[in-house]
């Protein structure tokens, strides 16, 4: 069982904040990250991150937790143009067809997912799309650092990675107009807080939503990374918000990975 120790913060906007004690180091790998130059039909980009293992110490707990295959990432957040391409609607605050989409809920997402699956280019090509896990985004954030969090000691450098509250004037920005970490993720801070899928096998029955085999005891959902509302303390790994499947905010996107047919 993963034990996880969590701040919890009940605010009146929907979601449960929480901000967990976690010191994290990733294993040294001597295989490169291999990027797969994948896209997509509705021009999605998706990097491949290497099999590995990252490796957390909560409250004097040490626990690894070990990706035995490659993980198909999305590259960006997914945009407004990518959603209605899917969807034929933008519920976003912001509107820009490069800005991430913003305002979905976690149910609009599972159709999101199911109906990316099934275009007749993805189908045919056996791609299925769901979103990340939690335990996936952080490894794919930490993209090999060795630190609890690349920014704890050096605050000034979250500005060349995330559009945040010092640098977003308030509003969301195209993807991707920040450098990229070390394994090509853009915005894996900022812009807007990510929707992932929380695994455990001991609470509550499954939810039905953006899964596919091998993930069906989803039993909540998360939001990480921060957007351009939060301020640097809330861009950084171990930090989540919890919330409903049926809250929407103009702070919260999301970005997808991708199962091919030969994995």
């Amino acid at each position: 069982m993963k034990f996880l120790y969590y701040f919890i913060l009940v605010g009146a906007s929907g979601f449960v904040g929480c901000a967990s004690e976690d010191t994290a180091s990733l294993k040294t790998r001597d295989v490169p990250v291999v990027v797969s130059g994948f896209i997509n039909s509705v021009g999605m980009k998706f990097n491949s991150l290497p099999a590995g293992s990252y490796t957390t110490n909560i409250t004097g707990l040490t626990e690894t937790t070990e990706f035995l295959h490659p993980i198909e990432f999305g590259v960006h957040e997914v945009t407004q143009a990518q959603y209605k391409a899917v969807m034929n609607s933008n519920p976003s605050k912001f509107k820009g067809d490069s800005n991430p989409v913003e305002n979905v809920r976690w149910e609009d997402i599972a159709e999101f997912c199911r109906r990316l699956s099934n275009l007749p280019q993805e189908k045919a090509a056996g791609n299925v799309y769901r979103l990340p896990t939690l335990d996936e985004w952080e490894y794919a954030c930490r993209a090999g650092a060795d630190l609890k969090n690349r920014f704890d000691d050096h605050s000034l450098d979250l500005a060349t990675y995330a559009w945040f509250l010092d640098n977003a004037e308030g509003v969301t920005h195209p993807v991707g107009t920040k450098e990229a970490n070390a394994w090509g993720l853009y915005d894996m801070y900022g812009n807007v807080w990510e929707w992932c899928n929380v695994l455990d096998q001991e609470e509550g029955e499954p939810l039905e939503g953006p899964t596919t085999s091998g993930l069906t005891n989803v039993t909540g959902t998360m939001c990480l990374g921060g957007s351009w509302a939060s301020g640097s303390g809330l861009c950084k790994t171990g930090v989540s918000q919890k919330g409903r499947p049926n809250y929407q905010d103009d702070r919260w996107g999301f970005r997808v990975v991708r199962i091919a047919s030969d994995q």
